[in-house]
């Protein structure tokens, strides 16, 4: 279950993503998406989330990580905005959208399921699903807890993860 950062082709989409990995890095964010319409006029729509490493381990009596702050997102927007009508890469009537990603999104690389540590998942297997909190995701292997015991999942196996919601 490999998941890339999508990215917009072209000229314009590469110099979008570029730029908005650059305005991301300094607070703390990565780029998960971009995408430009070639409607006119255009839509820009970058999706950040929290910058973590690939592995990581939920620390004993650690919750789940705070999500991405939206001041932090509104800052990026309008850093990010001037960056590209300076840089000339959009013009001024530009729409840009910057969010995080939505508790709806698949979990597909091991940095969306690092930044879910503590979270309740489900797992999708070739041959079943399985549901439980994740403790960690480490040397390719995705550690959950169900029912009270620990299970590990190789993370080539995990066809599809998503957060499975309180409510």
């Amino acid at each position: 279950m490999q998941r890339t950062v999508g990215t917009a082709e072209g000229a314009v989409g590469g110099r979008v993503a570029e730029l908005a990995r650059a305005e991301a890095a300094t607070r703390g964010l990565d780029v998960l998406d971009v995408n430009v319409t070639a409607q006119r006029p255009p839509t820009v729509t970058v999706t950040v989330d929290v910058a973590v490493p690939t592995e990581g381990r939920l620390a004993a009596g650690d919750g789940p990580r705070d999500p991405v702050d939206i001041d932090v997102i509104a800052e990026l927007s309008r850093a990010l905005d001037s960056a590209l009508v300076a840089s000339g890469v959009v013009s001024e009537d530009a729409v840009l959208e910057v969010s995080s990603p939505g508790v709806e999104r698949p979990l597909g690389s091991a940095a969306d399921l690092v930044r879910n540590l503590g979270r309740d998942v489900e797992l999708t297997l070739a041959d079943e699903a399985v549901r439980g909190r994740l403790v960690a995701v480490e040397g390719g292997v995705v550690e959950i807890v169900v029912g009270g015991s620990e299970r590990q999942v190789a993370h080539e196996q995990v066809v599809s993860a998503r957060l499975v919601l309180p409510w």
